[in-house]
């Protein structure tokens, strides 16, 4: 199975933090929850500093995650992204 891929957005107070894209080999993840799973992570290295350090202050336990969109081409979801 080929990747999937999907923008996500991270809110804090129903305000939007992070938007970022994704992508997951569907194949290899769906018994660690697939789709969603890269999205609730935080400790991506692909996050910025900046934003790291604000997860660590406000606790990720206070960020909701939102799936905005889920797609087979990887340019589709770069597009949302921006």
């Amino acid at each position: 199975m080929k990747k999937k891929y999907y923008v996500y957005q991270h809110l804090y107070k129903d305000k939007v933090v992070y938007i970022g894209k994704g992508s997951v080999d569907c194949s290899r993840n769906i018994s660690k929850g697939g789709y969603d799973r890269r999205a609730y992570s935080f400790g991506s290295k692909n996050r910025n500093e900046r934003y790291l350090n604000f997860i660590k202050e406000v606790g990720k336990e206070n960020i909701q995650v939102r799936i905005v969109a889920r797609f087979d081409d990887e340019q589709d979801a770069l597009w949302l992204e921006d």
